[in-house]
Parts: structure tokens; sequence; C-alpha cells
């Protein structure tokens, strides 16, 4: 019975929904701030910002595996 209990109660904790903040760039957001000369504006926010910084894939190919020149 004990071991019944502590997986329940261990499969409760691993259950519970976790939140986390994030901020998505799109890549018009990115070349504006290039084009800005902002980018330490983006280091600084990742400093005090409590999250994670994404890109999807096709702003990765967009931005940086082949930047139209």
């Amino acid at each position: 019975m004990f071991q019944i209990n502590l997986v329940m109660k261990n499969l409760k904790m691993t259950l519970k929904p976790s939140i986390q903040k994030v901020i998505i760039f799109d890549s018009g957001s990115l070349i504006s701030l290039a084009m800005s000369s902002l980018y330490d504006e983006i280091r600084e926010l990742k400093k005090i910002f409590p999250g994670k910084f994404l890109i999807t894939k096709e702003v990765k190919q967009e931005i940086i595996d082949k930047p139209i020149t």
C-alpha cells in the first residue's frame, strides 16, 4: 500500500503543468533590430528576462542559413 501511495504521489508531482515564459522572434523583428544596430538591446533583455528566446526553423533559414545579401 505504501508503494502505491508513493507512486501516486510521484505521478501527481510530474503531471503538474509548468509555465515557462518565452519570446518568439520573427524574421522581420530581427532584421529591424539588426538594421537599427540594436543587437546589444537583445543581450540586455536576455539578462533580465526570465525565459527563453525562440526562433522557428524557417526564421533560422531566412536569417542565418541563407540570408538575402
